[in-house]
Protein backbone atom coordinates (compact mmCIF):
# COMPACT_ATOMS: atom_id res chain seq x y z
CA UNK A 1 0.00 0.00 0.00
CA UNK A 2 1.86 2.93 -0.96
CA UNK A 3 0.15 5.47 1.31
CA UNK A 4 0.93 3.73 3.80
CA UNK A 5 4.97 3.12 2.51
CA UNK A 6 4.81 6.64 1.96
CA UNK A 7 3.34 7.95 6.06
CA UNK A 8 6.41 4.90 7.12
CA UNK A 9 9.32 6.32 5.32
CA UNK A 10 8.12 9.55 6.88
CA UNK A 11 8.44 8.49 10.24
CA UNK A 12 12.11 6.94 9.55
CA UNK A 13 13.31 10.48 7.84
CA UNK A 14 11.49 12.44 11.08
CA UNK A 15 13.12 9.99 13.68
CA UNK A 16 16.72 10.68 11.65
CA UNK A 17 15.87 14.22 11.69
CA UNK A 18 14.68 15.14 15.29
CA UNK A 19 16.05 11.58 16.90
CA UNK A 20 12.81 11.68 19.41
CA UNK A 21 9.97 9.08 19.50
CA UNK A 22 7.72 11.69 21.04
CA UNK A 23 8.52 14.08 18.36
CA UNK A 24 7.56 11.76 15.43
CA UNK A 25 4.53 11.11 17.55
CA UNK A 26 3.61 14.69 18.04
CA UNK A 27 4.35 15.95 14.27
CA UNK A 28 2.49 12.99 12.60
CA UNK A 29 -0.88 13.87 15.05
CA UNK A 30 -0.53 17.66 14.37
CA UNK A 31 -0.38 17.22 10.69
CA UNK A 32 -3.72 15.08 11.70
CA UNK A 33 -2.51 11.65 9.75
CA UNK A 34 -4.13 8.71 11.28
CA UNK A 35 -2.47 5.03 12.04
CA UNK A 36 -4.00 2.21 9.84
CA UNK A 37 -6.78 2.06 12.25
CA UNK A 38 -8.14 5.76 12.36
CA UNK A 39 -6.10 6.54 15.24
CA UNK A 40 -4.10 9.22 16.42
CA UNK A 41 0.01 7.79 16.32
CA UNK A 42 0.95 6.19 20.03
CA UNK A 43 4.56 6.10 20.80
CA UNK A 44 4.53 2.68 21.08
CA UNK A 45 3.67 2.11 17.43
CA UNK A 46 6.16 4.43 16.08
CA UNK A 47 8.88 2.01 17.97
CA UNK A 48 7.53 -1.03 16.38
CA UNK A 49 7.82 0.41 12.95
CA UNK A 50 11.14 1.39 13.41
CA UNK A 51 12.23 -1.64 14.81
CA UNK A 52 11.10 -3.52 12.39
CA UNK A 53 12.82 -5.57 9.70
CA UNK A 54 10.03 -5.67 7.93
CA UNK A 55 10.62 -2.67 6.28
CA UNK A 56 13.75 -3.46 4.96
CA UNK A 57 12.37 -6.63 2.87
CA UNK A 58 13.13 -9.17 6.10
CA UNK A 59 11.12 -11.14 8.39
CA UNK A 60 11.59 -11.81 12.31
CA UNK A 61 10.77 -14.26 14.36
CA UNK A 62 11.37 -15.92 18.09
CA UNK A 63 10.40 -12.32 19.42
CA UNK A 64 8.66 -14.60 22.03
CA UNK A 65 8.88 -17.89 23.64
CA UNK A 66 6.62 -19.61 25.98
CA UNK A 67 7.76 -19.92 29.70
CA UNK A 68 8.00 -24.03 30.58
CA UNK A 69 7.05 -22.59 33.89
CA UNK A 70 4.05 -20.83 33.81
CA UNK A 71 2.90 -20.90 30.31
CA UNK A 72 2.63 -17.14 29.34
CA UNK A 73 4.74 -15.71 26.20
CA UNK A 74 7.90 -13.97 27.54
CA UNK A 75 9.62 -11.67 25.46
CA UNK A 76 13.17 -12.84 23.69
CA UNK A 77 15.96 -9.95 23.91
CA UNK A 78 16.51 -8.77 19.95
CA UNK A 79 20.10 -10.46 19.77
CA UNK A 80 18.62 -13.84 20.01
CA UNK A 81 16.00 -12.85 17.11
CA UNK A 82 15.98 -14.92 13.90
CA UNK A 83 16.03 -12.31 11.01
CA UNK A 84 15.92 -13.96 7.25
CA UNK A 85 15.11 -12.04 3.97
CA UNK A 86 11.16 -12.30 3.30
CA UNK A 87 9.55 -12.51 0.10
CA UNK A 88 8.70 -8.97 -0.20
CA UNK A 89 10.34 -5.77 -1.16
CA UNK A 90 11.79 -3.32 1.17
CA UNK A 91 10.55 -0.09 1.69
CA UNK A 92 13.02 1.37 3.51
CA UNK A 93 16.99 1.12 2.44
CA UNK A 94 18.87 -1.04 4.85
CA UNK A 95 21.64 1.80 5.04
CA UNK A 96 18.78 4.18 6.70
CA UNK A 97 16.93 1.50 8.89
CA UNK A 98 20.77 0.81 10.60
CA UNK A 99 20.99 4.40 11.22
CA UNK A 100 17.88 4.46 13.10
CA UNK A 101 18.88 1.56 15.20
CA UNK A 102 21.93 2.99 16.25
CA UNK A 103 20.31 6.25 17.51
CA UNK A 104 17.58 3.99 19.18
CA UNK A 105 20.43 2.13 20.93
CA UNK A 106 22.19 5.29 22.02
CA UNK A 107 19.51 6.98 23.25
CA UNK A 108 17.79 3.78 25.48
CA UNK A 109 21.12 3.68 26.94
CA UNK A 110 20.32 7.33 28.77
CA UNK A 111 19.15 6.89 32.73
CA UNK A 112 15.69 6.73 33.55
CA UNK A 113 13.46 8.04 35.89
CA UNK A 114 12.12 4.67 36.38
CA UNK A 115 13.77 4.80 40.07
CA UNK A 116 10.55 7.18 41.32
CA UNK A 117 7.66 5.71 43.10
CA UNK A 118 4.23 6.43 42.20
CA UNK A 119 1.31 4.85 44.21
CA UNK A 120 -1.70 5.01 41.91
CA UNK A 121 1.00 4.22 38.86
CA UNK A 122 -1.30 2.40 36.20
CA UNK A 123 -4.66 3.18 38.25
CA UNK A 124 -5.44 6.82 37.19
CA UNK A 125 -7.11 7.89 34.18
CA UNK A 126 -7.39 11.48 32.72
CA UNK A 127 -10.82 13.34 33.40
CA UNK A 128 -10.14 14.76 29.75
CA UNK A 129 -9.93 12.01 27.44
CA UNK A 130 -9.87 9.02 29.63
CA UNK A 131 -6.10 8.17 28.52
CA UNK A 132 -3.85 7.08 31.92
CA UNK A 133 -2.20 9.22 33.94
CA UNK A 134 1.63 8.60 34.64
CA UNK A 135 4.09 9.63 37.19
CA UNK A 136 6.08 13.00 36.02
CA UNK A 137 8.49 14.44 38.31
CA UNK A 138 9.22 18.59 37.73
CA UNK A 139 12.36 20.01 39.29
CA UNK A 140 12.50 23.65 40.52
CA UNK A 141 15.63 25.73 41.91
CA UNK A 142 15.03 27.77 44.35
CA UNK A 143 17.26 29.36 47.23
CA UNK A 144 18.00 26.09 48.95
CA UNK A 145 18.83 23.58 46.03
CA UNK A 146 16.62 22.19 43.55
CA UNK A 147 13.14 21.01 44.77
CA UNK A 148 11.19 18.30 43.55
CA UNK A 149 7.41 18.68 42.23
CA UNK A 150 5.89 14.85 41.84
CA UNK A 151 2.34 15.04 39.39
CA UNK A 152 0.32 12.65 37.20
CA UNK A 153 -0.25 13.73 33.90
CA UNK A 154 -2.08 12.46 30.93
CA UNK A 155 -0.08 10.05 28.88
CA UNK A 156 -2.14 11.14 25.68
CA UNK A 157 -1.01 14.30 26.28
CA UNK A 158 2.07 13.96 26.87
CA UNK A 159 2.51 11.58 23.72
CA UNK A 160 0.14 12.52 21.13
CA UNK A 161 -0.11 16.59 22.12
CA UNK A 162 -3.03 18.43 21.86
CA UNK A 163 -4.33 16.21 19.18
CA UNK A 164 -5.98 14.24 21.14
CA UNK A 165 -5.90 15.92 25.42
CA UNK A 166 -5.43 19.47 26.47
CA UNK A 167 -4.17 17.95 29.56
CA UNK A 168 -4.34 17.24 32.78
CA UNK A 169 -1.87 17.30 35.54
CA UNK A 170 -2.72 16.32 39.45
CA UNK A 171 -0.44 17.04 41.99
CA UNK A 172 1.10 13.39 43.58
CA UNK A 173 1.61 13.96 46.96
CA UNK A 174 -1.74 15.41 47.48
CA UNK A 175 -3.89 13.40 45.58
CA UNK A 176 -2.23 9.90 46.79
CA UNK A 177 -2.68 11.53 50.44
CA UNK A 178 -6.77 11.88 49.66
CA UNK A 179 -6.81 8.04 47.79
CA UNK A 180 -5.05 6.76 51.69
CA UNK A 181 -7.55 8.65 53.49
CA UNK A 182 -10.39 7.38 51.43
CA UNK A 183 -9.11 3.50 52.48
CA UNK A 184 -8.46 3.88 55.40
CA UNK A 185 -12.11 5.10 56.07
CA UNK A 186 -13.22 2.10 54.47
CA UNK A 187 -11.96 -0.74 56.89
Amino acid sequence: DEAEAKVVRKIYDLYLRHKSIRRVAHILNSEDLKTRKGETWPTTTIVRILTSPTYIGKISFGKRRTDIVTGKLKKVSPDKWKIVLGQHNGIISEEKFNQVQSILKQRTLKPSKAEKFYLLRGVLRCGQCGGSLHGYTYYKPNASGIVEYPYYRCQNATARRTSVCRGMSVPAKELELNIEKLVLNLA
